[in-house]
């Protein structure tokens, strides 16, 4: 718990004894009854979630996932990101982490003009402080069609983002962090040129992913704060490395051939905000070989002391490799 959010780290799908069901459908549910199991915990309910990620081994089982998904929210809708990975810990297939508020009645669902999705997501919820946006595809989700080319994709991104950011009357300057997945079929460097160009005060993580729903190959998520006066930056050689709040700072996925050294290059920017490793309560973790996952492990606990923060730990692609790219949200209000 940081402030008025709880963080909790991305929940797999193997129940408390172990077991994991054998369709997608039951795999979700126990997703779901780990999180419900952590949010009533910290005294809280599933009406209190305002963001959640959820992971898949194979994008082919969106839709059954959805189905089991939507049940654990009958009312207000969270914002939610979904995208395809080769391999998450312990050989769950599906993985899914979440954000919720203190106060349920301060959330509110932004709606847009088109019609309802089929997909149980709002495009973004406001709290009193920020905004989450939920995944914005490469796609037109009114017309279903997807641009054929990748530049095309990229610009119904950006298109579909400052719909949602004027839905919630919010300008672009408010945001603090996106995290952009990008499948093998589109140069990273076309990706990353075009989000700098288009939102250069932003803290961007790039993250190549298996797959993402409905074949497209690029995909937006993200964080806004409702004060864009308080808004603070981090950057270095002319890259914005963290941008934050009043409360958070939220930082790039950086990389490293382990855990020390992607912290290492993030804590500079942490400190230039007003905080430190100690006081990261949320981290995402990216490693091209989940296989080194307890050596990842072994130099995580010595990186984050006790008690140490929320954490999803997910292998994107199939190719291994030595090195991991890091994600932190810190809190600055201590």
């Amino acid at each position: 718990m940081s402030g008025d959010y709880l963080y909790v780290s991305g929940q797999g799908a193997r129940d408390s004894a172990g077991n994991l069901p054998p369709d997608v459908e039951g795999q979700t549910r126990n997703c779901m009854e780990n999180i419900k199991t952590i949010v009533e915990a910290a005294g809280l309910t599933m009406e209190n979630v305002v963001y959640t990620h959820t992971y898949l081994t194979d994008i082919g089982n969106y839709a059954a996932m959805n189905a089991a998904y939507a049940t654990y929210f009958p009312g207000v809708l969270p914002a939610r990101s979904t995208m395809g990975v080769a391999r998450m810990p312990v050989g769950t297939p599906v993985e899914i982490s979440a954000i919720a508020i203190r106060d349920k009645a301060s959330r509110q669902s932004v709606t847009m003009p088109s019609a309802a999705s089929p997909v149980p997501i709002s495009p973004g919820i406001l709290t009193p402080d920020r905004f989450y946006i939920s995944g914005i595809l490469g796609r037109d989700a009114e017309k279903n069609v997807t641009p054929a080319t990748g530049t095309a994709q990229i610009d119904m991104c950006l298109k579909r983002m400052a719909g949602v950011l004027k839905a919630a009357k919010m300008p672009t300057a408010s945001l603090l962090h996106l995290n952009v997945y990008r499948t093998a079929d589109l140069p990273q460097s076309e990706t990353l040129q075009a989000m700098r160009k288009a939102f250069p005060d932003v803290a961007i993580s790039l993250i190549e992913v298996s797959a993402l729903p409905f074949g497209v190959k690029v995909g937006i998520t993200g964080i806004a704060t409702r004060d864009p006066k308080q808004k603070k930056t981090y950057k270095s050689a002319g890259e914005t490395i963290c941008a934050a709040d009043h409360s958070a700072v939220y930082c790039a996925a950086q990389p490293g051939l382990g855990i020390a050294e992607a912290a290492a290059r993030i804590q500079a920017g942490l400190k230039a905000l007003g905080s430190d490793l100690s006081r990261a309560v949320a981290n995402n973790v990216y490693m091209a070989n989940i296989d080194d996952f307890a050596k990842m492990n072994t130099g995580y606990a010595a990186t984050f002391p006790a008690p140490p923060p929320s954490r999803t730990t997910v292998q994107p692609t199939a190719a291994p490799a030595p090195f991991v790219q890091l994600t932190v949200v810190a809190d600055r209000s201590r």
